[in-house]
């Protein structure tokens, strides 16, 4: 007679309490796109509700650690070295905590994660009910985005998004990136996949239509993405339509080029550009830019090491060209009104030299491991991680997003959704 087989302990059920927590920040983070302060209160929610599991008591049976836990580790210790590094800096220059706090905040959240992965059973479908909250996240940005270009038509109808335009589209990009791999994984029921690309389909319309260029590095991850599920899939990288996907892409552009109106803002970026070098007009946006990264790119060879501190920084941006004839100063009174050099990377660079850029390396590669982390875990989750990782890199050279709360806290937020939408392991119940 066979031995009967013996009884697998039941997995108790989640909270309430955890249930009534989710419930908010779903509620939080697809209304995130209409308001500043919605996001904001996202991210706090998150950050103490880690925080209180993290410091609090154990009681009863708690889950088996989290396959994404150590992913989640590595992730906390590359924000927290960005912060402490960003606070040497300012203790060193005597400089205002202003932009320590973005760090520390991306820090917070980053241990709730840890925290939460530790100690919390997350209810069976929540990372179902996370993917469709982010669809439903893009669907918002779009509705926003329409209403204020109708409202405002004729107008600059971005300046009157809940936040600055260009983090703004940047946390719209961070859905697609969240979306578009469990999209492509197939582990979910075919309805849900549906709303999946719908909400992808929407993000890539938001971002196109927000006119903000420094996010549209979102769309080269989506071509990328697409060719490494066909290798995960034939085993073989799709050269051929690679190939035709590329050209399709060129002869999109052309026709964008052409199109009257500038719908994308392309033509003018060129004149801007343009103008810059021969004519040294730097009243414009591109023209700004360049000016900036000269003078950060020569702040940083004459202090390497340390930078020159964010009150240097400032002084030497809102004195622009004193020294130059009044005509060519008068060009300059557009640098003079900015707050940053519009690159993140030649920003940390001139205000910490070697110890800011440390801070930016600290940062992108604590994404970068737990990106690779999670390959063996969850290879969709991983690739979220890498799209965040690439918007994130990619954005920085065009804006110091770091700047700006919102930025900071919607990609807080996008790296912590990463692991609660991670499919759960088989779970196993481990007595305190």
């Amino acid at each position: 007679m066979s031995a009967l087989p013996k009884a697998v302990p039941a997995v108790p059920a989640a909270s309430f309490s955890t249930v009534l927590i989710l419930g908010t920040l779903a509620a939080g983070t697809a209304l995130g796109p209409w308001s500043s302060k919605i996001a904001g209160a996202t991210w706090l929610v998150w950050s103490l509700w880690g925080l209180l599991v993290g410091l609090g008591p154990r009681f009863g049976a708690r889950p088996a650690p989290h396959p994404g836990l150590p992913a989640a580790r590595w992730l906390f210790f590359g924000f927290a070295i960005t912060t402490v590094l960003a606070l040497c800096k300012a203790l060193y220059w005597h400089d205002p905590f202003d932009e320590m706090y973005g760090y520390l905040r991306l820090t917070l959240s980053a241990a709730a994660a840890c925290w939460v992965l530790e100690r919390v059973l997350l209810p069976a479908a929540t990372a179902a009910m996370a993917l469709r909250v982010l669809a439903v996240q893009c669907i918002a940005a779009l509705i926003c985005l329409a209403s204020l270009a109708w409202r405002y038509y004729g107008m600059d109808f971005r300046n009157m998004l809940p936040a600055n335009a260009i983090p703004w589209a940047q946390a719209v990009a961070f859905a697609v990136c969240l979306l578009m791999p469990a999209a492509l994984a197939g582990r979910v029921r075919p309805g849900t996949r549906a709303f999946l690309w719908l909400g992808v389909a929407l993000g890539g319309a938001t971002v196109l239509a927000s006119l903000s260029r420094g996010a549209y590095g979102i769309f080269f991850w989506m071509g990328w993405l697409l060719a490494a599920r066909w290798r995960d899939v034939h085993g073989r990288w799709p050269w051929g339509r690679l190939s035709v996907l590329g050209a399709a892409f060129c002869l999109a552009l052309a026709a964008v080029w052409c199109v009257p109106g500038d719908p994308l803002r392309l033509r003018l970026a060129e004149k801007e550009i343009s103008q810059a070098e021969t004519h040294s007009v730097f009243d414009t946006s591109l023209g700004t830019r360049m000016y900036l990264w000269t003078m950060a790119w020569q702040g940083l060879k004459d202090s390497p090491w340390m930078g020159v501190g964010e009150t240097e920084r400032m002084y030497r941006i809102k004195h622009a060209g004193e020294e130059l004839p009044p005509a060519q100063r008068e060009g300059l009174a557009y640098v003079r009104t900015m707050g940053h050099v519009h690159n993140q990377y030649l920003h940390a660079a001139l205000d910490g030299g070697i110890l800011g850029l440390a801070g930016m390396a600290a940062l992108i590669l604590g994404m970068a491991v737990a990106a690779w982390r999670l390959r063996a875990v969850d290879k969709s989750a991983s690739r979220q991680m890498q799209g965040l990782l690439f918007v994130h890199t990619l954005g920085g050279m065009s804006n110091v997003n770091f700047a700006h709360t919102y930025y900071v806290v919607t990609l807080a937020v996008a790296t912590a959704a990463v692991f609660v939408c991670m499919r759960p392991a088989p779970p196993a119940i481990a007595q305190p």
